[in-house]
Parts: C-alpha cells; structure tokens; sequence
C-alpha cells in the first residue's frame, strides 16, 4: 500500500532548474565584480584626474586665471560638472560665457566668449578697461588700440566689479 501511495506523489524540486538558477546568479555575481573592478580602477587610476584644460577664445583674459575659476585640477574626471565649471568661470570680469565639453579619459575643453574692450579708463592713478556696454574689465595687459580716456580728478577710482 505505501508504495502505491508513494508512486502517485510528484517530487517538489526540479534538479535541472535549480542548477539554472545558480548559474545565473554566479553569472551575476561576476558581472557585479567585474562592474566594481571597473569602478575602482576609474576613480583610483591617474590618467583619469585632470591636470590642465584645453582652453579656447580667451585672447584678453589670462587662462591661468580661468584655470583656476574652472577649479578642476586634481579632480577626477568622473566628479566633474561641466555645468558648475561654466557658471564659475562665467563669474570672472571679461567672460561673457562659457562652454565645459568633457571627453575621457580626463580631458576639460574650455570655449569662452569674453567681452571685448573699446576703453582705457584713468582716473586717480588707476586704469581700468570699457566694454562697449558699459561694463568695467580689469586691465590685464596694455592695448594700445583702446581709446584712451583720463580723468584728472582725485576721485576714488572706479572699480572693477
């Protein structure tokens, strides 16, 4: 009788699908690994950190000061933010716009449009250059081309905003 009684019962396990089942998950243990071995080496290898930009456009103002406005020396390609990198150099008197392009492994393209001065302004010893809107630039260097004006009064200054 317990035989019969046995024979008519199915077994609950299917021993070729179990052994489906752990494969795919060592499948995906090892592409979990290898995505965080990837990752490592991203974050820890130099030649993702950046150590210079490629800048473009900037005929007045000193790409060393845009380089340092830009704030990404050191960092690793894969923190930076093209997008906070254009707003810090937009920040810099004589930048009208910037445009961040990254490609890797750790290359910063820098493109600026500046504001273009049309004025040397003296006044109380000091100089400062005009755009054709008005706006005050610092004078990074001598152009002779700029119109010259001076003021010979002992006013303070105009700053450089």
């Amino acid at each position: 009788e317990w035989s019969v009684a046995m024979s008519g019962v199915r077994a609950i396990s299917r021993p070729g699908h179990s052994i489906r089942g752990v494969r795919w998950r060592l499948a995906s243990f090892i592409v979990l690994g290898l995505c965080a071995c990837v990752l490592a080496y991203g974050l820890s290898n130099s030649i993702y950190f950046v150590d210079a930009i490629n800048l473009s456009g900037a005929a007045f103002v000193p790409g060393e000061d845009i380089y340092r406005a830009a704030d990404v020396g050191g960092e690793n390609i894969l923190w930076v933010n093209p997008r906070a990198v254009e707003g810090r150099i937009e920040q810099i008197p004589g930048v009208e716009e910037a445009l961040v392009r990254i490609e890797f492994p750790a290359i910063v393209n820098v493109q600026v449009v500046e504001k273009k001065p049309v004025m040397s302004w003296r006044q109380g010893g000091e100089t400062v250059w005009v755009d054709a809107r008005g706006e005050i630039l610092p004078p990074w260097f001598d152009l002779p081309w700029l119109l010259p004006v001076t003021v010979d009064d002992f006013v303070p200054p105009v700053v450089v905003n």
